[in-house]
């Protein structure tokens, strides 16, 4: 691409936001203004729809080794067909789909996605529909963007909206009651609140254009942590979700992924009380700055939750170990309490190959049963 043209795509890029970002009806929600109270019920509808979800992480969002993408087996764990039939008979509501388009995209306009990509994600899209579980299909790992300056930021945001007017055509006839698009999944590193909160604005008019009854979910700054939900400018339509990730403590979580390892249990009376005042703070600040018309908030999604456990051991130094699935289930079964007590619809990560945080063992091909217990206490797929 020549210099000329990279320039004026950014111009375009630039005016585009400024336009779109002020259309009609997409005055942003936030805390700067008087803040009026939404009819969330057509969201809270489609919550209630996600229920307890999964993620089928490790597959389409996966790079290679050589750091380019490929379809859904880069990490050895392509999605199967009976998969779709695993996580419904054990009692899953519906499945979060992570993908990475960006990686194989073209870089030049009109960042033609990977056929063979879209073509996939849209037939598992439809395996998942067809067995009655919703799907959420986000923009994962959009790692360019994410850590992009100056210049090369601009074009990237460019890339960004190219991928999402792309994905809103290719799914608008799929039914709105079953498919949620999830903007950026952990926007991070160089993405500030104001960036963030124009990408959302502008993605959300690319969506509403073909999909104006789909349900759209905005992950907040920080790897989607809920504590910045009080950053997030949001258009005033009431067929919005916030999605936020909880992995905390992470050095409990992530032992073995770049966190020291011997860190086995977790439970104890401090410790479950700083949980339950993290939720509650959540929902105060959903409240706070999203409020519903029945004196509620804004329909909240925990799209990611998990702990690594000793299937994660060899990234560990010999002699230490990870955490038992005895205690993994200790943590998800607290998180759990918190997350349906705050009527959260969830999305565990992950199901399978997800580098010590899956439920199911895709070699065995068993459940992790007190992994499974925690999630789901009566799941059919539990032994005696």
């Amino acid at each position: 691409m020549n210099i000329q043209k990279e320039i004026w795509l950014v111009f375009f890029l630039l005016l585009s936001i400024g336009l779109i970002a002020g259309c009609e009806g997409t005055t942003p929600h936030s805390a700067s203004s008087e803040i009026e109270p939404i009819d969330y019920s057509k969201a809270e509808a489609m919550n209630k729809r996600l229920g307890k979800g999964i993620n089928f992480s490790n597959s389409w969002e996966s790079p290679d080794q050589t750091g380019r993408g490929c379809l859904d087996s880069c990490l050895n764990n392509p999605i199967r067909d009976e998969d779709f039939l695993i996580v419904k008979a054990a009692g899953f509501n519906s499945i979060r789909l992570p993908v990475r388009w960006a990686l194989t995209a073209s870089n030049e306009y009109p960042f033609t996605i990977e056929p063979a990509r879209m073509e996939g994600v849209k037939r598992h899209a439809q395996m998942a529909i067809d067995l009655g579980m919703p799907v959420i299909i986000n923009v994962h790992h959009d790692t360019e963007l994410d850590t992009s300056t100056g210049f090369q930021q601009a074009f990237q945001e460019l890339k960004f909206t190219g991928i999402w007017i792309q994905i809103a055509d290719a799914f608008k006839d799929f039914p709105d009651d079953m498919l949620v698009f999830e903007v950026f999944n952990e926007p991070h590193d160089q993405i500030t609140d104001d960036i963030l909160n124009e990408l959302f604005a502008t993605v959300y008019n690319i969506i509403r254009e073909k999909n104006p009854g789909k349900t759209i979910t905005f992950n907040p700054n920080g790897y989607g942590s809920f504590n910045n939900m009080n950053k997030m400018k949001l258009p005033k339509d009431g067929n919005l979700i916030i999605t936020g990730h909880y992995y905390q403590p992470h050095s409990f979580t992530h032992q073995g992924h770049g966190n020291p390892c011997g860190d086995t249990t977790w439970g104890t009376p401090p410790d479950k009380l700083t949980l339950k005042k993290n939720y509650q703070a959540f929902v105060d600040t959903a409240k706070k700055y999203f409020p519903s018309l029945d004196g509620g908030h804004i329909p909240l999604n925990t799209g990611e939750f998990g702990v690594s456990n000793n299937n994660s051991a060899t990234h560990c130094d010999q002699g230490q170990v990870l955490p038992s699935d005895k205690e993994k289930a200790k943590w998800i079964q607290a998180v759990m309490e918190m997350v349906e007590g705050a009527g959260m619809s969830w999305h565990y990560w992950g199901f399978k190959g997800a580098g010590g945080f899956e439920a199911y063992n895709k070699t065995t091909g068993k459940w992790y049963q007190p992994v499974l217990k925690a999630l789901l206490p009566n799941s059919p797929s539990l032994t005696p």
